[in-house]
């Protein structure tokens, strides 16, 4: 085993069995740029940073582990009980875990107890906590993400980004799927946040922001699940919704979305949808989520495939509509509410008076 400790920078590792523990820097360089490692364990580094710090690989991120061969790979990496105040740095992120180019999936994955603090002013810096882009199998625990714009990001690259669960962590603003610029064609899968708490910012998507973003961008984003976790506004910094569900460009869709207890608030809304020409929302289901500013409201499936009913029957007796109606308009329905029936693929409606 490689164990680096003490008060000397690393800067590149290749190789297995390493240990690098208890660091404290200031600005000067990386900290760690791990390319082709297994089994690494970073652990107990305290970094400050007034600007952009910069390594020989041009990366602008304290903590950078990444593959860049396609014969190489980057598994079994455990970071824990780091801290990082980012107020200075205007582009990156704190920690960055991702694929290059042509380089395999890093997998095997665990981050816990990082403090990513920023001492500027809210809106100081763009800078992001901690990125997951490429990855397989990671696991993100008791964390707490504080930056300027994404606290957690879970974005795809150049490859497919699958098998990510974080849990208890706190951010101001945590994105899954491609960023608003990007067009990366590349699906994103079985995602599991639960029990995490999102303040204030988030992710701009040009025209709102939201607390939450789920996106796609000519890809599919799929198998998201939100389990108990609260997005909401406090005074510091204004967000527009708590949740945004955005499928863009020409293509894919975002679909098998779960959102299950916690609750959603925003400035304007708890939650919005919209997609672009081309690209499509699925099957979007809110179960227990609690909201407030709910004029537009929390329904299942407010999208295709819409609701849809487990049963029906038909008869032989004829119905009356009856003079019991509380409604006040009682000739043509004022809607007809689209569902789907039992079979799952017939549309039928459902006439409401108002």
């Amino acid at each position: 085993m490689q164990i680096f400790n003490g008060s000397a920078l690393v800067q590149a590792f290749l190789g297995s069995d390493i240990l690098v523990d208890w660091r404290a820097f200031t600005q000067s360089s990386i900290l760690v740029y791990a390319n082709a490692v297994q089994r690494l364990i970073v652990r107990n580094q305290t970094g400050i940073y007034t600007s952009n710090p910069t390594n020989s690989a041009g990366s602008v991120v304290p903590l950078t582990f990444t593959t860049n061969q396609s014969s190489t790979n980057l598994s079994d990496v455990t970071v824990e009980d780091c801290t990082f105040d980012i107020g200075g740095v205007v582009t990156g992120a704190a920690v960055l875990i991702k694929s290059s180019t042509d380089g395999q999936i890093p997998t095997r994955i665990r981050v816990s107890g990082i403090d990513i603090g920023n001492s500027g002013s809210v809106g100081s810096t763009t800078a992001d906590g901690l990125d997951i882009g490429a990855c397989s199998d990671v696991r993100v625990s008791d964390c707490h993400l504080q930056s300027c714009q994404v606290g957690l990001g879970i974005v795809s690259s150049n490859v497919v980004v699958e098998n990510v669960v974080a849990r208890n962590c706190g951010s101001p603003g945590i994105s899954i799927g491609d960023t608003p610029t990007a067009a990366y064609g590349i699906n994103i899968q079985y995602i599991l946040l639960a029990n995490c708490l999102v303040v204030d910012c988030g992710y701009s998507t040009g025209t709102v922001r939201g607390g939450i973003l789920i996106s796609s961008h000519n890809d599919d984003t799929e198998y998201v699940w939100l389990s108990n976790c609260v997005s909401y506004e406090s005074s510091e910094a204004g967000m527009d919704y708590g949740l945004v569900i955005y499928a863009q460009g020409t293509s894919g869709t975002i679909n098998i979305l779960t959102l299950t207890g916690g609750h959603l608030s925003g400035s304007t809304g708890p939650w919005t949808e919209a997609h672009d020409t081309g690209p499509t929302l699925g099957q979007i289901l809110y179960q227990g989520v609690d909201n407030v500013n709910s004029a537009q409201g929390l329904v299942v499936n407010p999208s295709t495939p819409y609701v849809q009913f487990k049963e029906s029957g038909t008869g032989s007796s004829s119905a009356s509509l009856g003079s019991n109606s509380p409604a006040t308009t009682t000739s043509a329905p004022n809607v007809w509410i689209k569902v789907l029936a039992p079979d799952g693929v017939t549309t039928v409606y459902i006439p409401a008076w108002k």
